[in-house]
């Protein structure tokens, strides 16, 4: 799935298709947040289509989208050798 992220000028229900900067419009941060972290999302793409007011606010959202969404788990790395001495140090 492809999601397209966007908050809105209007009014919910307005029918009017008017994007603002992420949280600040009439969404706000937390659906995004709660979207973000919703694990069968976690293979979805993600594309901002927000406006362009200045220089970098393309970068500024897509960077606010990032924050909101947890950091992936880091899986525990496991060396051969560390395996070893921790099962010869669990013998003693």
């Amino acid at each position: 799935p492809v999601w397209h992220c966007n908050d809105a000028k209007a009014a919910r229900g307005s029918k009017l298709d008017r994007h603002q900067h992420i949280g600040k419009g009439t969404i706000g941060l937390e659906p995004f947040r709660r979207l973000l972290s919703d694990p069968r999302l976690a293979h979805a793409a993600f594309i901002a289509e927000t406006p362009i007011d200045a220089p970098g606010d393309d970068r500024r959202n897509v960077a606010l989208l990032r924050s909101l969404a947890p950091a992936p788990a880091k899986k525990p790395v496991h060396h051969r050798d560390t395996e070893a001495r921790r099962k010869a140090h669990s013998n003693h």
